[in-house]
């Protein structure tokens, strides 16, 4: 019996254990079953609601197509329909936007559509030919005025003015301005459009085509261009300028005296286009009666703020025609006594610009008469004349004529115009601007450092902005004078389709005030193409000092413009080259009489600091584009988004 109990116990006991077991193993399996079907459920769900959202898409897709074809067909039915309203299908509700004739140019029609099912989107477009649908006509009803507002010079932007469009149903009638071109259709008739909300100190040029008729289908350019003020009331010496009339300015170039002519009056007129009106006046030498082997000079012009126009009146007169002896003595006395007259203004410097061919021969003989020119060049000096000299012709009487000029002053053969470059510079420091998406050329920005192998990237570019500054010219000092500055853009496109280009500003304070633009059209997919805007002369509308560029001021923008808002550009290189002259130099040399209104012009920068050069060229407007060749007209497409 005892055996029996303890094996019957040690049974229960084991029965126990293993029941034990079976239950665990029944809980586990349990849990493993419970979370595959939970997967199997969620796989199920997620599946059905990818089909769902696929669903509403196609749904959304359907829809937005039926509307567009709807008010396709109501534009057919009806010529006068313009959408910007929603439209019921038997598939749900979508919104047309606006209905655009003559877009993007005469003869084109765009409609826009956009359908939702369920959050899901979709956005399309057509642009076709009103011919194709039969409704050609209405290309000839309006017409197409396309406005641009162009700033030339200042610190204010396009936005800051409004344009206006007078006309028979304009649309719009009136705009915020910007550099980019606006569109505005009327009906045919006459028109007239104008500015308003001008920032002081601003005026206004209307090109021809901001006023006039305009017939059904055709298309006027209006350009709106705006000068601001002076950026600096700099002040201008009173001026003398004595000239070559003497018969040998006739034997060393065809044409010597009509270009010694035309460098004096475009300096007249440089003076005539400062304001306050700066004073100047004229004295020629070369008298045919020799007045017993004096040959004096006179003053034929006396000095003036007003009456520039006999000045230029003079010129014309006693340069028609060389004759007689060069009297630099009595040229540079004359010149003097008229500096130190009551029309000098004593708050003024005093500037005596002498222009000869040649070495003294009066009076009497060569000379008494350089013994004469440099006790009549010390006199005027020791009495605060600055003399600055211009030789013209042969490298006979160079140095003669070097040390009757102010300062000190060599004949250099190697550089007989004594104008200096910095050569082309590179940058060393970037950064991208607002504009576009922002991010300028976000893709190595730094390669556009260098004329090498690596360049800057700018993808989807259209508008983007970026600066480029750190350029060295510290061999520039602030006694030179800037005489003008290019860039040059070593740039290419990924495709030239539509219109593209490059503008480039220039600042002088660290970013805040801006040249006007100068645009780089010569569009290419070449990896060698290059743009040089500016010039030697060209001081894109600015009075420009050392300071101004140093690393801490220069500043070079560089905006991507281009028609398609998927279009890339590439930069590979943005140097910067300044033309200057030593501030001290006072003699010029003019190897040829074509050089001579370019030396005038450098003399007058530097005795007229606020002379700012000839005035940026207004571009004109690219050719009418053709369809967006990202769009494919005549077929329904879908794009990214609209702007209602």
């Amino acid at each position: 019996m005892l055996l029996m109990n303890h094996d019957l116990n040690t049974l229960f006991i084991k029965n126990a254990n293993g029941g034990y077991i079976a239950l665990m193993a029944t809980i586990i399996i349990s849990v493993i079953l419970l979370v595959m079907a939970a997967q199997e459920a969620s796989s199920g769900w997620y599946a059905r609601y990818n089909i769902l959202g696929t669903e509403a898409k196609e749904q959304s897709s359907a829809l937005a197509e039926g509307c567009a074809d709807q008010a396709l067909a109501m534009l057919i039915t009806d010529p006068d329909y313009r959408g910007n309203a929603p439209i019921t299908t038997a598939g749900g509700t979508c919104h047309v936007f606006d209905v655009t004739l003559n877009t993007p140019l005469v003869g084109f029609v765009t409609i826009a559509t956009q359908a939702e099912v369920r959050d899901a989107y979709t956005n399309l477009q057509l642009t076709t030919d009103m011919g194709d649908i039969h409704i050609g006509d209405l290309a000839l009803d309006r017409g197409i005025i396309r406005v641009k507002t162009y700033v030339r010079s200042g610190s204010a932007t396009a936005e800051q003015w409004t344009i206006h469009v007078t006309a028979t149903a304009p649309d719009p009638s009136f705009f915020p301005g910007s550099e980019s071109i606006a569109y505005v259709t009327v009906d045919p008739g006459g028109y007239d459009v104008y500015e308003s909300g001008s920032p002081p100190g601003y005026t206004a040029l209307r090109s021809s085509g901001c006023t006039g008729s305009i017939a059904g289908g055709d298309t006027k350019d209006c350009i709106i261009t705006l000068d601001g003020p002076p950026t600096s009331p700099l002040s201008c010496a009173d001026t003398v300028m004595m000239l070559d009339r003497t018969e040998s300015m006739m034997t060393h170039e065809p044409g010597a005296l009509a270009k010694e002519k035309d460098a004096a009056r475009s300096l007249i007129d440089a003076y005539a286009s400062v304001s306050p009106s700066p004073t100047i006046g004229v004295g020629v030498f070369g008298d045919g009666s020799d007045n017993e082997g004096s040959a004096p000079a006179q003053i034929v012009g006396l000095l003036t703020n007003t009456d520039y126009a006999s000045l230029k009146s003079a010129v014309n007169s006693w340069l028609a025609i060389g004759e007689g002896f060069t009297n630099l003595g009595d040229a540079i006395n004359k010149a003097d006594t008229e500096l130190n007259s009551v029309r000098h203004d004593p708050t003024k410097p005093k500037v005596l610009i002498l222009v000869s061919d040649g070495v003294p021969n009066r009076p009497a003989n060569e000379s008494t008469g350089e013994a004469s020119a440099l006790a009549a060049a010390d006199a005027a000096k020791l009495g605060d004349t600055d003399i600055y000299t211009v030789h013209f012709g042969d490298a006979n009487g160079r140095p003669f004529l070097a040390s009757l000029a102010s300062g000190a002053n060599t004949y250099d053969p190697l550089n007989p115009t004594g104008v200096s470059s910095s050569g082309y510079v590179s940058p060393s420091e970037q950064v991208a601007d607002a504009g576009g998406d922002d991010d300028g050329f976000e893709i190595n920005p730094t390669g556009a450092f260098a004329d090498d192998a690596s360049f800057a990237r700018n993808i989807d570019g259209k508008d983007d902005r970026h600066l480029f500054y750190g350029y060295d010219f510290s061999a520039i000092s602030s006694e030179d004078t800037i005489n003008g500055i290019e860039v040059k853009l070593n740039w290419w496109l990924e495709s030239v389709a539509g219109s593209n280009s490059m503008d480039v500003e220039l600042s002088w304070d660290g970013g805040t005030t801006w040249t006007s633009k100068k645009p780089a059209t010569d569009e290419s997919i070449s990896h060698t193409n290059t743009s040089t805007l500016g010039a030697p002369d060209d001081t894109w509308g600015h009075a420009w000092t050392a300071d101004d560029l140093t690393s801490a001021n220069f500043r070079v923008r560089v905006t991507a413009n281009s028609q398609s808002s998927i279009r890339d550009f590439s930069l590979d290189w943005v140097p910067v080259q300044v033309t200057y002259n030593d501030g001290d130099k006072h003699f010029f040399v003019a190897p040829t009489a074509a050089d001579m209104p370019g030396i005038f012009n450098l003399i007058g920068r530097h005795v007229c600091p606020a002379i700012l050069g000839p005035a940026s060229p207004i571009p004109p407007l690219p050719a009418p584009p053709p369809p967006d060749l990202d769009i494919n007209p005549g077929a329904w497409q879908e794009i990214p988004t609209f702007t209602s």
